[in-house]
């Protein structure tokens, strides 16, 4: 078949652009237990109660995560992958996509290490419905819960109701003091649960304005 370069396949997303939503995804859930595999276990041994570098190994290890789950399922077919053609939009073999890899997830076009076979710089593409059936499944697989009905957004309630109880008491603290007590009050609060829970409830207290007076104290635990 003649390769139909810059063709789009219909009903379908390309395949980078979907690699970074569902890495978007996973980072916005919160921390999880195993998080990286071993490589989280290589990045705890620079381990920091920083809530910043906790922020940042979250979102490190989710971007690992996505990456390898999205290569083994294409490699398994569980994740069905397509490209144009002059013959029109076709499903590739997921045995001719073995050597799928982080460079192909990353440019949305096929480069395995041998770049003698035939597939070789052919652009991916995943058709929506399959993109939105592996989200969904990856992450109820992942998050119990959330599949049982208990939203992610529970704990987020959650925090904004601890932050506006902290506020109500004038409790004295900059944002990353508060930050830094919610991860220990919700220890799967994701940093990006705690930036939106603040976005809600800073601004009925005043504490989203500049120049507040700050205290040294930390919240109350």
């Amino acid at each position: 078949m003649s390769r139909g370069l810059g063709k789009r396949v219909p009903d379908a997303i390309q395949l980078h652009l979907f690699a970074r939503a569902f890495e978007e995804r996973l980072i916005a859930l919160p921390v999880r237990e195993g998080e990286g595999g071993g490589f989280g276990v290589f990045l705890d041994r620079q381990h920091s109660d920083d809530p910043r570098w906790q922020e940042w190994r979250h979102r490190t290890c989710a971007r690992h995560d996505a990456g390898r789950m999205m290569e083994d399922a294409i490699k398994a077919g569980a994740l069905p992958v397509w490209s144009y053609f002059t013959e029109g939009p076709v499903e590739l073999d997921h045995e001719a996509l073995q050597e799928i890899n982080h460079a192909s997830l990353a440019c949305g076009i096929y480069k395995p290490i041998n770049r003698s076979q035939a597939l070789d710089g052919v652009p991916l593409w995943v058709r929506k419905e399959d993109a939105q059936t592996f989200s969904s499944a990856v992450i109820s697989e992942l998050y119990p819960e959330t599949a049982l009905g208990k939203s992610t957004s529970d704990l987020e309630g959650k925090c904004q109701r601890w932050l506006e109880k902290e506020f109500a008491a004038d409790t004295p603290g900059t944002r990353s003091d508060f930050l830094e007590a919610s991860r220990r009050e919700f220890p799967r609060l994701s940093g990006r649960q705690f930036e939106r829970a603040w976005g809600r409830a800073a601004p009925k207290f005043g504490r989203n304005k500049p120049g507040r007076p700050q205290s040294s104290k930390s919240p109350r635990r």
